[in-house]
């Protein structure tokens, strides 16, 4: 992408199948340029044909059975880059052995940009004596660019073309002379100052240019996120083998095979992810190629000075852009992402002898970005949950169905590091007793949901940390810790939103409507899964999208 990329713009004005100066030049749905009879060619000669430049389908589906005809008639449908070709138009002139226009046979070294007339050294001096001439702009010819030349040069009558264009006819959309105006265009309703639709048709590309713009930098901060995503994964691979390392060290007599495993399932941890990210990354970044590649068609028509390239170029491009997706979404078959922890159960270094087989276990749970938003997508519940629970919607909603107990519900993947995990009351409940002071029940708990079996209420979970109304329960203590951090869990209603995230030092935060309400379980082992308790008041529950907080 890069390498097409830099040859575009090394040949701007060189189309990439004939490899000659573009000759009405079409834009293509990905944005980059061919010439006409090369487009038409290219098609004819593989239906299937991809642009040249970055590999996007020219036309979605082929390009049909219809024949040498139907190709035509759809070439003809891309829109004309007017702006390029009169880049093109002026290079060439330019490239010109120029003769004065006046002594003929001299040498011209200057070019008139108000009459277009090339002169000598001599006449360029007569020229600019002349009243009539004095005030023209003469540059050199040797320093005058294209697009020098294409700004400067007024818009003409086709008709008549040794008339400058004053109006606009909406009826026909031609830039018109006042000739044309008072004699075919007579009849026409509304005719417009040039300048005037020009300065409208200059807006609408400006608007153009900057949605282009917006989603430009959308799909930048889209692939930074992919890129922030697989750091974040290989510097916690990294963290956990470390910890890992520490407590192997310990046992190393016991532990060798587990430790070689563990150094093998490392060492790939990403490798998924990383194809999985980049594939994304390409993917991101073939939008973002035909986001600029129109941004300069725009851009380019935006500068001219030409009234009819401006308003053509903004008649024939509008649907285009409004049809271009500017978004930083990925395809919904976009490969599994997979999140990797690797963790030692606090308790098996105490009854290692017994319990080695659940050493060095690896727990890799797909997620499936189907669009980018997912990096910040709702997360699901585990299937092993209170048996008075029913989970639905894709597992993000869980709902408690008979008595208040056995209600207990935890994050299928473990917490991830300064994101906020939330759930939303959907179904709150009065009738419950004047015995019950709690709303809601939250916390974390730091063994795999797979294998615990789950008590009447989180208070009895081990090992976990559960935050109430007026005291904090630390992994499975008889111990009640008082605490005001969930004095706010009994004003809780239906709609409002209650969560958990853990920090870099690993403390436990209580959230409330989007507002921390402070750490009530500092230094926790990691990893660990947000905890619901579904009892009391509330009945039901869905999980809101992840929020990375800052």
């Amino acid at each position: 992408m890069a390498t097409a990329s830099v040859i575009e713009e090394a040949n701007e004005r060189e189309c990439s199948v004939c490899h000659e100066e573009f000759r009405e030049p079409k834009v293509l749905p990905c944005g980059h340029l061919l010439c006409r009879h090369c487009l038409l060619s290219w098609l004819q000669s593989q239906p299937q044909a991809h642009c040249p430049l970055c590999r996007c389908v020219i036309v979605e589906g082929g390009a049909g059975q219809g024949g040498a005809s139907s190709v035509e008639v759809m070439v003809e449908g891309f829109p004309t880059d007017l702006a390029m070709a009169a880049l093109v138009e002026a290079q060439r002139l330019l490239s010109k052995d120029h003769r004065c226009c006046v002594c003929e046979d001299v040498a011209a070294t200057s070019l008139c940009l108000h009459c277009g007339d090339t002169l000598c050294k001599a006449c360029t001096r007569v020229h600019g004596k002349l009243s009539v001439s004095k005030h023209h702009r003469v540059e050199d010819l040797t320093s005058l660019t294209a697009e020098q030349l294409t700004a400067s040069r007024p818009s003409t009558c086709a008709a008549h073309p040794e008339e400058t264009c004053k109006l606009f006819c909406p009826s026909h959309g031609l830039s018109v002379c006042v000739l044309c105006a008072s004699s075919k265009h007579r009849g026409c309703p509304q005719l417009k100052d040039l300048q005037e639709k020009t300065e409208e048709a200059r807006a609408l590309l400006a608007e153009m240019a900057a949605r282009l713009s917006a989603g430009e930098a959308e799909i930048e901060r889209a692939i930074g996120e992919l890129e922030r995503h697989l750091q974040d994964t290989e510097t916690r691979t990294k963290k956990s083998v470390a910890q890992m390392e520490a407590d192997l060290d310990r046992l190393q007599a016991a532990l060798n095979a587990c430790r070689r495993r563990i150094g093998q399932l490392a060492e790939g941890a990403t490798s998924d992810d990383r194809e999985a990210v980049q594939d994304g990354k390409n993917f991101l970044l073939q939008k973002r190629s035909k986001l600029t590649s129109h941004k300069a068609v725009i851009e380019r028509a935006k500068g001219s000075k030409k009234g009819d390239v401006v308003n053509d170029m903004m008649s024939s491009m509008e649907q285009r852009i409004q049809e271009l997706d500017c978004s930083a979404t990925l395809p919904a078959n976009a490969k599994v992402i997979s999140k990797v922890s690797l963790a030692i159960d606090p308790g098996v270094v105490t009854r290692i002898e017994q319990d080695l087989a659940q050493l060095g276990q690896v727990n890799t749970v797909p997620a499936v970005f189907t669009a980018l938003s997912n990096l910040h997508g709702s997360f699901s519940f585990h299937d092993n949950h209170g048996k008075n629970i029913v989970l639905s919607n894709n597992k993000q909603t869980a709902e408690r169905t008979r008595e208040n107990a056995y209600a207990i519900v935890m994050s299928r993947d473990p917490m991830q590091v300064g994101v906020l995990y939330e759930v939303q009351i959907d179904k709150w409940d009065d009738s419950c007793g004047a015995d019950i002071d709690e709303s809601l029940i939250l916390g974390v708990v730091t063994q795999r949901p797979d294998t615990l079996t789950l008590p009447k209420w989180s208070g009895e979970l081990l090992p976990a940390a559960v935050v109430l109304s007026s005291r904090v329960i630390h992994c499975g203590s008889t111990a009640h810790k008082s605490s005001t951090i969930g004095s706010v869990l009994p004003s809780l209603r239906a709609g409002n939103r209650v969560g958990v995230a853990v920090d870099s030092s690993h403390g436990v935060h209580l959230y409330v409507d989007g507002k921390d309400q402070g750490v009530f379980s500092p230094d926790l082992p990691q990893p660990c899964y947000a905890l619901f308790d579904v009892s009391d008041y509330t009945r039901k529950v869905t999980t809101l999208p992840l929020t990375k907080l800052a």
